[in-house]
């Protein structure tokens, strides 16, 4: 019996394809190719072999044939039963020609969907010629080409593709709702690193976005430092006037970027420095006292 075929980059032994014709747990495979690394360093480093490529591996009543392929930097790994060796072996040479015609795939960065499935509908015929070697009813149910070639070349799996489009239209939606500069800014970063991993030229305009609401913010910083600065110099000479003016735009440039009661509360201090009769003389200076001692760092403000 055929339990899995494999083939791996040689030098980073990134798992590239896998078709698999048993019930086998994904992280298993994923182990596998580390025991492979491994195994393959050990060999190398005692001198236990004159190739440092290995060729077959006895587990118990299965093996691990292994076939480097130098044109594609790549090894072809297959698990099978031990009765089954001289059917593999004869197989092997048959996947390798396939592989070589179909090298772009692992080597060059110009490739089509339609050469992936060509690649994996030879592969799949291949071994269903055999069928004394695979359950072809578990094939016609596991059907389909291995999407880790694509993790190669730097696409992404149609199912993680799939999560991330609705993951970026969720922030998108959450975006256009949002007010406050800081959560904007937050919700556009994520939408950056979406578009990055979808390859999605929307990133463009995102990046844009992104500076505008930076360039916003930079400025807001600035002008709240200077109108809380010239607040409290006027606050400290009685000019109550003046005191107001740059006290209500202070309370004006927090809109948006600080949380609406934060905002209120300092609108109405200033209507208070306007409207200073209104108030008694004690709870008039507490209100002054209350602004004199606000912090100065405005990255307190910012939330």
């Amino acid at each position: 019996m055929l339990y899995s075929l494999l083939i791996y980059h040689t030098e980073r032994n990134k798992l590239l394809y896998d078709k698999n014709f048993q019930d086998i747990d994904g992280n298993k495979i994923e182990m596998f190719g580390g025991f492979l690394s491994a195994l393959k360093s050990f060999i190398s480093e005692m001198n236990l072999s004159k190739s440092k490529d290995l060729r077959t591996i006895e587990l118990g009543n299965n093996f691990v044939f292994i076939t480097h392929v130098p044109e594609t930097i790549t090894d072809l790994v297959i698990v099978a039963d031990k009765d089954d060796y001289k059917i593999i072996y004869k197989l092997v040479p048959k996947i390798v020609t396939i592989i070589l015609n179909h090298k772009e795939l692992f080597i060059e960065s110009d490739y089509t969907s339609i050469q992936f499935k060509t690649f994996d509908q030879q592969i799949t015929n291949l071994i269903l010629s055999n069928k004394k070697i695979i359950d072809e009813s578990f094939l016609k149910r596991k059907s389909g080409i291995s999407e880790s070639i694509l993790d190669k070349k730097g696409e992404i799996p149609i199912q993680l593709r799939k999560k991330l489009i609705e993951e970026k239209e969720f922030f998108y939606l959450r975006f256009k709702k949002v007010e406050n500069l800081q959560d904007k800014l937050i919700i556009i970063k994520k939408l950056i690193e979406i578009s990055k991993e979808l390859k999605d030229e929307s990133i463009i305009e995102y990046q844009k976005e992104a500076k505008a609401l930076m360039d916003e913010i930079k400025d807001r910083k600035l002008k709240l430092q200077y109108f809380l600065n010239k607040t409290k110099a006027s606050l400290k000479v009685g000019d109550y006037k003046d005191a107001y003016i740059n006290f209500y735009s202070f309370s004006s440039k927090l809109k948006n970027i600080t949380k609406p009661h934060i905002q209120k509360k300092y609108q109405n201090f200033a209507k208070i420095l306007m409207n200073k009769d209104t108030l008694s003389k004690f709870e008039f200076s507490q209100v002054v006292s209350e602004i004199l001692i606000m912090p100065d760092n405005i990255n307190q403000y910012i939330l």
